[in-house]
């Protein structure tokens, strides 16, 4: 935590585990080794090797583990710790979550954090969905239907939030795009950078490098000045860039589960146009605050950077207060309450529903 590996995974545990805290729960995290969380959060912290990110994997490939894994580390300390707690959520899309769910001695929720992306894990997660559905929950509605086996109509979502005390509106902004990411292919920069060269407008990009020759490529196909690199930055630093941009681009190559980008920079002010593909439309949808492009059309995109003065920056902002941290702590609280109220799969059930 705090490396800029997990993406929105992180941003979304660093707000709600201070959340519940403010509505009187008890909160400990698991977590790798020297990892930064909020101030008062207890920490049990495991060593190990960091997993292959799912995003990159093969999807056809091995769900495999390792005992030296950080992964397998973290479900020890969890497994030793859990009878001094009531309840264990998950933020994981790891094979290894769903199979020790029925064996642990406080029931497991489930809040995957991507779409679907290797047939393994997803076969682990339909064997455990099958029995308890209500024990699994999604951050949007276009990250749940990419399991064919969840009733989308049904499914419970509980999209991420922004605390919108820690963004600073800006009616003021630069010439300048922005696009914030892990830099892997399936963020799709490359696209970003083509509409922002169309438009004639510098792109600003912000975020950790997991795929150093993508980036080469990408970084080669830009001229001096149309791309800016600022690294993975703070949260006070991305805060303050954020609200220096007309806008922010959204150009994921899969479906993205949900965008806590797009929520931060809607707290700024900054309007955001972005791909018509996984949760960032769910956020934009029904709201005067950006656009909404067919996937892969970089001159739809560049058209609309040219129209971006059209959104007023203040309807953004009212966007964004939307999806504010305590109405995510209220879903996920009650979430905590139905499960509690569930009778629990014993291990011989467990063993005969994962195959």
């Amino acid at each position: 935590m705090g490396s800029g590996d997990g993406g929105g995974v992180e941003t979304t545990l660093h707000q709600i585990a201070p959340a519940l805290m403010a509505r009187g729960h008890k909160v400990a995290v698991v977590a790798p080794a020297g990892s930064s969380l909020p101030a008062g959060v207890s920490v049990y912290e495991a060593d190990g090797t960091p997993p292959r990110s799912a995003a990159v994997s093969d999807r056809f490939g091995p769900a495999a583990g390792t005992s030296a894994g950080v992964l397998e580390q973290m479900w020890r300390q969890a497994a030793a710790v859990s009878r001094q707690y009531d309840i264990i959520v998950a933020l994981t899309y790891d094979w290894l979550s769903y199979h020790l769910t029925p064996f642990l001695a406080a029931p497991v929720l489930h809040w995957i954090s991507l779409p679907s992306c290797v047939d393994a894990v997803d076969r682990a997660i339909r064997h455990h969905y099958q029995t308890a559905p209500e024990s699994f929950a999604f951050v949007s509605r276009a990250q749940a239907a990419t399991f064919p086996f969840v009733d989308v109509a049904r499914a419970r979502i509980i999209p991420g939030a922004v605390d919108i005390h820690q963004f600073r509106f800006s009616s003021d902004p630069d010439r300048m795009l922005i696009w914030v990411a892990r830099i892997s292919p399936e963020k799709g920069l490359e696209d970003a950078l083509r509409a922002a060269q169309m438009a004639g407008v510098p792109l600003h990009v912000c975020g950790k490098v997991q795929d150093s020759a993508y980036w080469e490529k990408t970084w080669r196909a830009a001229a001096p000045g149309e791309l800016v690199y600022h690294g993975l930055l703070s949260h006070e630093r991305l805060a303050a860039l954020l609200g220096r941009a007309q806008a922010m681009l959204v150009t994921p190559k899969w479906v993205e589960a949900f965008g806590l980008v797009v929520l931060e920079a809607l707290a700024c002010g900054t309007p955001v146009i972005a791909y018509d593909r996984g949760g960032p439309p769910e956020i934009l949808a029904g709201a005067d605050c950006g656009f909404i492009v067919p996937p892969g059309d970089v001159g739809a995109m560049a058209a609309a950077i040219s129209r971006i003065g059209e959104i007023r920056r203040a309807d953004a902002r009212r966007r964004a207060e939307v999806f504010s941290i305590e109405a995510m702590a209220v879903r996920v609280e009650g979430w905590i309450g139905t499960m509690l109220r569930q009778p629990r799969m014993d291990a011989a059930q467990a063993a005969a529903a994962i195959v």
